[in-house]
């Protein structure tokens, strides 16, 4: 699994993921066949990225095919693909059709997000590219808001509604108050998307289930004609 966040706000994009890499094992006993999940590979997994036209991309699920990570597909994509010039708005297709080449086709969600120049201004855009099921979906990012996938149930536990049965079998929303993505600064939304995949790590370390989400952060920031890290993990050499 993992857990990616993407937040636009009127500064800009703010794209976030986790690098915890999780391997998940198939065995049969008899007639049953055994999933065990869980087993830490890798704590430096890249699961966000820069295209070179200011693009970002994201990904989660399904992170590997026939025993290579997905990393591996989605740079040679950028580098063989994606240009400076290449339109933003015509990469999810591509990103689409490059992944659908692979066989078997990753049951993976990618985020992309970035601007597109309209009438001389321009526009955020946010998409979810689901290769597995050959579909894109592009998301309302005329208005700032956030969309997280992966692991999503903890964090959804927090920001969305809750409902509690009474005493008569009914069920009472709790009040839960709204966030003001409109009011949020771009610090704000790398604020969020930290606090997001860190709870949800801190959360699963207590839970009773394989912890998927793990290790450094990654943090993209973007704006129109610009892509930079906020926070990226890099090479580093240790002696004992």
């Amino acid at each position: 699994m993992s857990l990616i966040v993407t937040i636009h706000v009127e500064e800009g994009i703010v794209m976030a993921g986790d690098s915890r890499l999780t391997s998940s094992l198939t065995r049969k006993e008899g007639e049953k066949v055994i999933h065990d999940i869980g087993a830490h590979t890798s704590e430096s997994a890249n699961k966000v990225f820069l295209a070179p036209n200011h693009v970002g991309i994201s990904v989660c699920n399904e992170v590997s095919v026939n025993g290579k990570t997905i990393s591996g597909y989605l740079n040679s994509f950028l580098v063989g693909s994606v240009t400076e010039s290449t339109p933003v708005e015509t990469v999810p297709q591509m990103l689409l059709d490059h992944m659908r080449q692979l066989a078997p086709v990753p049951n993976t969600i990618f985020h992309v997000a970035g601007y597109e120049k309209k009438n001389n201004r321009y526009v955020a855009r946010v998409w979810r590219v689901y290769p597995g099921r050959n579909k894109i979906d592009r998301l309302p990012a005329e208005t700032p808001g956030a969309c997280w996938d992966g692991e999503r149930d903890i964090i959804a536990r927090l920001v969305n509604p809750i409902y509690l049965k009474d005493s008569r079998g009914n069920y009472v929303e709790m009040r839960t108050p709204p966030i003001p993505w409109d009011f949020m600064t771009l610090q704000d939304a790398v604020d969020f998307a930290t606090y997001a995949i860190k709870t949800t790590m801190d959360t699963m370390r207590f839970q009773l289930r394989p912890k998927t989400v793990g290790g450094p952060i990654d943090i993209l920031v973007l704006k129109p004609e610009d892509g930079f890290w906020v926070k990226k993990k890099t090479l580093q050499a240790e002696y004992h």
